[in-house]
């Protein structure tokens, strides 16, 4: 996959572990390291959203443009 990739994710989740799951698939992704970011938050397999927005709307900003 070589499309711009914004990867959301727990640290401590329990059904995609960070070290064996998240980290091997961010770092095969084929994307160029400029057009990926994999945001890590100290949390499980559910992110509160509220700590998501900003981040998301910044990203869809970058490569959809800015809402009008």
């Amino acid at each position: 996959m070589t499309v711009p990739t914004l990867m959301v994710s727990g640290r401590y989740d329990y059904i995609f572990q960070y070290e064996s799951s998240q980290v091997p698939l961010f770092n095969l992704l084929g994307t160029a390291p400029e057009h990926k970011r994999h945001m890590v938050f100290e949390s499980g397999h559910i992110i509160p959203i509220n700590l998501t927005n900003l981040e998301i709307s910044a990203w869809l900003d970058r490569y959809l443009g800015p809402v009008k």
